[in-house]
């Protein structure tokens, strides 16, 4: 078709292409919302070196799981939904699509962040270093 001497898709055949474009950007940001949860997660509990300290969970961590949890479930709806857009049925690409949201479950359970619990506090150490005195004791320092 032609408007103006310009060619045009059909609508139908734009829409494919709309839904198609939509569902490659999905797919994209499906994999980068696993690939930084599975770095988030890295961050927190893998250490390198002599130390075996406990994993540092910062605010920053949770958020950022939240973040990308909330990117992948969006990601995942949409190239859902522009697969069943494109083929108007469950085949084609909806199986891509229908293992990439199990993966990202998946993904956003096994790299799960949650709040270090705190530490229980040290015990409070006595304030005086001397030992106790009863009376009648011959081994008070300092005399009887």
């Amino acid at each position: 078709m032609t408007t103006s001497g310009v060619d045009t898709l059909p609508q139908v055949e734009r829409r494919t292409w709309v839904a198609a474009l939509h569902e490659l950007a999905a797919v994209t940001m499906v994999l980068v919302a696993i690939g930084a949860l599975a770095i988030n997660w890295a961050d927190v509990y893998i250490s390198f070196g002599p130390t075996n300290d406990q994993p540092k969970v910062l605010p920053e961590h949770v958020t950022g799981w939240r973040v990308w949890s909330a990117t992948l479930a969006v990601a995942a709806v949409v190239g859902l939904v522009a697969s069943r857009i494109r083929r108007r049925g469950f085949g084609g690409t909806m199986w891509i699509h229908v293992l990439l949201a199990v993966a990202g479950a998946a993904a956003v359970v096994g790299f799960h962040v949650t709040t270090a619990p705190t530490p229980a506090p040290h015990p409070e150490e006595p304030r005086h270093r001397i030992p106790v005195c009863h009376s009648g004791s011959l081994h008070c320092p300092g005399g009887g």
